[in-house]
């Protein structure tokens, strides 16, 4: 057994050439979609099962529709989606948990509630995922397009949020600085605190305000 951190020492699995093999016609078949008809779903789902049942397989074949769902959009991103979903309903102890460690994240940012045609598709699909995935992933998902949406409605006000918080962060910043006697350049020059920094504002080290000559000069 592990439990003190040994696994992260170990040698990652190897691949053998059979699931890598199937890996590729199942990426290859990816690359070709254009839409989500019924047909092409059940194909692209019947060669994810056949890169392998064990859980590197799951993780290589959730993966590449997580990575295409990312750079992809439109129709063929919903495939993957549809792909996806199909994947794990039907089996979902397999592809459905390993696809729940990671669906928060993506479905926050990339189902695109907002495209007039899609939207509703996504909706419907989100709809039937409880039981799926975890109950509070659902509705974590479901919270982030009204965020989303709101946000396209919004842009005026997202952009003063992002300015106050960008404001408040440089606040802060300046705090710590000033606690810590350093800023940018690091530590503080020790000839300024000593009171004899003969380059003044030339100076590459920092020169904390109000401190000149509060160092004993050393001996």
């Amino acid at each position: 057994m592990f439990g003190g951190g040994e696994e992260y020492f170990r040698e990652p699995p190897s691949i053998d050439r059979d699931t890598l093999r199937h890996f590729a016609l199942f990426c290859g078949r990816l690359r070709t979609v254009e839409k989500p008809g019924k047909k092409t779903v059940n194909e692209c789902a019947q060669l994810a099962r056949e890169v392998g049942n064990n859980e590197m397989a799951f993780e290589l074949v959730i993966g590449a529709l997580f990575r295409h769902i990312k750079s992809w959009t439109g129709s063929k991103q919903l495939t993957c989606w549809y792909v996806l979903d199909k994947l794990c309903k039907e089996d979902r102890d397999k592809y459905g948990y390993t696809a729940s460690k990671y669906i928060l994240d993506i479905g926050r940012d990339y189902i695109p509630y907002e495209d007039p045609l899609l939207g509703p598709k996504y909706e419907s699909l989100v709809e039937h995922w409880e039981g799926v995935f975890p109950r509070h992933v659902v509705d974590a998902i479901w919270m982030a397009k009204k965020d989303r949406l709101w946000a396209l409605a919004h842009p005026e006000d997202i952009l003063k949020q992002k300015e106050e918080e960008e404001r408040q962060w440089k606040e802060e910043e300046l705090a710590l600085e000033d606690e810590s006697g350093l800023n940018d350049h690091g530590q503080p020059c020790i000839d300024y605190l000593q009171g004899r920094c003969f380059w003044g504002d030339e100076c590459k080290l920092y020169h904390p305000p109000g401190e000149e000559g509060t160092r004993p000069r050393s001996v």
